[in-house]
């Protein structure tokens, strides 16, 4: 079993993983970025993306055993007729200015077993996607769904850096 977040973003295009390492450099997270080697198996022309899988790990870490695992894939007409469903009673204003628009999703994973550090890269790496797309989060471990700002400020004490306001995208 695994704590997941998804990250629905309104960029049709796939964030280019040296803009997501930057985001997370600016945040006073160093890490590098590893293509999931089942992902790196299938092929670039299978794929159809610049990149499908790949995992997260701070710099310092030489193994790889705190991970966090980030995927994506399109954002269709089902998942957000389901999303809208689901989640109607939490929609705030902010989040449903934002779901006509959402073209993407990535999902962000760790295992169960607490780690501080890997915590830490996980929530930053959710709260950096979010801002790069101007997306929306779900936590699907606690059933939530929140805009980047609530996002920010129910996880205040994991989140750090200097990540820009929401409504700023990469393109800016």
């Amino acid at each position: 079993m695994s704590r997941d977040l998804d990250v629905f973003g309104q960029e049709s295009e796939v964030l280019r993983p040296e803009d997501i390492v930057a985001a997370l450099d600016a945040r006073g997270l160093r890490a590098e970025w590893r293509i999931d080697p089942f992902a790196a198996s299938l092929g670039r022309a299978a794929r159809k993306r610049p990149w499908r899988a790949a995992q997260l790990v701070l710099a310092a870490e030489d193994d790889g055993a705190d991970s966090v695992q980030i995927s994506n894939q399109g954002y269709d007409d089902t998942l957000a007729a389901s999303i809208t469903e689901t989640y109607a009673d939490q929609i705030t204003a902010p989040i449903r200015e934002t779901l006509d628009r959402l073209q993407i999703t990535y999902r962000l994973s760790v295992g169960w077993l607490p780690d501080s550090s890997r915590e830490k890269l996980f929530l930053n790496l959710a709260d950096a996607v979010a801002e790069l797309t101007n997306g929306i989060i779900l936590d699907n471990t606690q059933n939530r769904i929140y805009d980047r700002e609530a996002f920010r400020s129910e996880h205040r004490a994991h989140l750090g850096g200097k990540s820009k306001p929401s409504g700023r995208t990469r393109r800016e």
